[in-house]
């Protein structure tokens, strides 16, 4: 997804593209930016920004939805298990983002947008080299948009910033580094699906596109901020010496509060999740959850080429990983720091069943009172690092036709730990950790023609799957398997068509299955109840 794409099809965040690429498809939970997007049957979990791993969900506590791609040159998608750099890999797809960097020449390029629903959106790119050789240069990117949407209630508003520097330091050293923030907030947001298409005694609703049953307080909030530098260094003869870090440090806000169809609807007589035509059979749910993310992203790798038998190859010899903390603000009756109305929660800091009935949905408006909470020390950490050595090789074998080879070797660790409103550390639970994991890959690739080739390719599947637990609040260890591919694919009229087949066989153990029980509620740290897991 090109630069010039994204400008003339006005994609302007990670959604977007999505959306329009080929062989993804996607589910909404809601309209609180919690899109889930898929590919061959899974859920795509891997996110590379210029070669560095981030957490691109869109969960509650992901930062997926904040990204804007008014800072990006091009977006690449590549179908199909991929854990040869990243040390994790699933049969969906990886997603990778290309930042925009500075050039040596003077640029400027900006947007002013006015459209339906209120839209209103401002965009400026401006790149400026900061000395006469251009030895030392900048670019400068910033993006607002700011609209309404065809559901009442809602409103959307983006932000995005970048500041991008670079500094050849020598004829063989170049210097890059830089800050970067995204932020979207959507008011008016839902939780789960809400607007129901029959009435209670079976008869269709024919609710209007614009339903949009959320309070007027609703909101999700998700924001990052990125500070990165990289070092390229040439040693000539094609062979590069790369080094780069990223920090990342995101944060997520869900105050939602929706008229729910559930199980509240069998207090008042009639099926249960189905309001009532005379306006009856509406309870407001409502959640409150904070998080905050910190993500420490490193790379070091050579590359080069290797001559022998007639042909040029290429070869890759690097160590990667990152080190994730993620944090959840505990909000809980127990702690005496979530309250609607002096209404005791469903569990934790949600509202569900007949707790708050809203008297006719009809009318309703989306007043209603809001959330009183205020944050402790109480919270959940969850750390995840994985890190490790890889290698992989393109080695032309005749003309036309290349082998590739390579593997990484892994080291897997996460744990949780809680602090209680003293800020006192309860210690790790749930350790987990998996070492030398060997991710290897093997593909192959015959130009028969200028336009066409055929390949196939075979890599091991790893994902890890912290977040789950079992019966004893442990982590399930990592998805295990193997991905086979074969296929044809060709680019035609100067590569503006082009086509792909593809036949694919994934295998997985360790899959996690949901056995119907939840842990415990803890009044100490005041967690929420987890579904249990086991292995399939």
């Amino acid at each position: 997804m090109t630069r010039q794409v994204m400008d003339d099809q006005q994609i302007n965040s990670l959604d977007d593209v999505l959306n329009t690429t080929p062989g993804v498809t996607s589910y909404a939970n809601d309209n609180a930016g919690r899109t889930t997007y898929r590919a061959r049957g899974f859920n795509i979990t891997n996110y590379k920004i210029d070669g560095m791993q981030i957490d691109a969900t869109t969960s509650f506590g992901g930062v997926g939805s904040s990204m804007n791609m008014d800072l990006y040159e091009n977006v690449q998608i590549v179908r199909g298990a991929n854990g040869l750099l990243g040390g994790t890999g699933d049969p969906s797809a990886t997603i990778y983002l290309q930042r925009k960097a500075p050039t040596k020449e003077f640029a400027a390029n900006g947007l002013l947008r006015l459209g339906n629903w209120n839209e209103h959106r401002v965009m400026a790119d401006i790149n400026t080299p900061l000395n006469h050789s251009g030895t030392i240069r900048s670019r400068y990117v910033f993006t607002w948009d700011d609209t309404d949407t065809f559901r009442v209630r809602e409103h959307v508003n983006r932000l995005g910033a970048l500041a991008n520097f670079a500094a050849d330091l020598s004829a063989r050293d170049t210097l890059n580094f830089g800050f970067q923030y995204e932020r979207t907030r959507n008011d008016g947001a839902s939780w789960g699906t809400n607007v129901p298409i029959w009435y209670a005694d079976g008869t269709r609703t024919h609710l209007s596109r614009s339903t949009n049953p959320a309070t007027d307080w609703s909101q999700a909030t998700r924001d990052q901020y990125t500070a990165f530098i990289n070092y390229d260094h040439d040693f000539s003869a094609g062979w590069h010496l790369k080094v780069g870090y990223m920090r990342t440090q995101g944060s997520s806000y869900n105050n939602l509060g929706v008229a729910k169809i559930n199980n509240a609807a069998r207090n008042v007589g009639g099926y249960a999740g189905f309001w009532n035509q005379d306006g009856t059979g509406a309870y407001l749910n409502a959640l409150h959850a904070e998080y905050a993310d910190a993500r420490d992203n490193a790379d070091v790798h050579i590359s080069g080429p290797m001559h022998f038998l007639g042909h040029e190859h290429q070869i890759v010899f690097g160590f990667n990983g990152y080190n994730d903390e993620l944090t959840q603000y505990t909000f809980s009756k127990a702690l005496g720091n979530c309250s609607i109305a002096g209404v005791t929660p469903y569990s934790g800091c949600q509202y569900r069943a007949a707790g708050l009935p809203i008297a006719n949905w009809q009318t309703w408006d989306g007043s209603y009172p809001n959330f009183t909470t205020h944050r402790t020390k109480a919270r959940e950490v969850d750390v995840t690092r994985n890190y490790g050595a890889y290698t992989s090789g393109r080695f032309i074998l005749a003309k036309g036709l290349s082998l590739i080879l390579g593997g990484r070797v892994s080291t897997y660790e996460a744990y949780s730990g809680t602090y209680n409103v003293q800020n006192q550390y309860s210690g790790a639970t749930g350790t987990g950790r998996q070492n030398a994991v060997l991710t290897p890959y093997a593909g192959m690739v015959y130009d028969f023609t200028k336009t066409m080739s055929i390949y196939g390719s075979y890599t091991n599947i790893y994902t890890p799957q912290s977040n789950l637990r079992d019966a004893n609040n442990q982590p399930l260890n990592p998805v295990m398997g193997k991905s086979y591919e074969t296929g044809l694919k060709g680019s035609f009229f100067k590569q503006r068509l082009n086509a792909s087949l593809a036949f694919y066989l994934n295998r997985q153990s360790n899959v996690a299955e949901a056995t119907g029980a939840t842990r415990a509620f803890s009044s100490q740290s005041g967690s929420y109840p987890a579904a249990v897991k086991k292995f399939a």
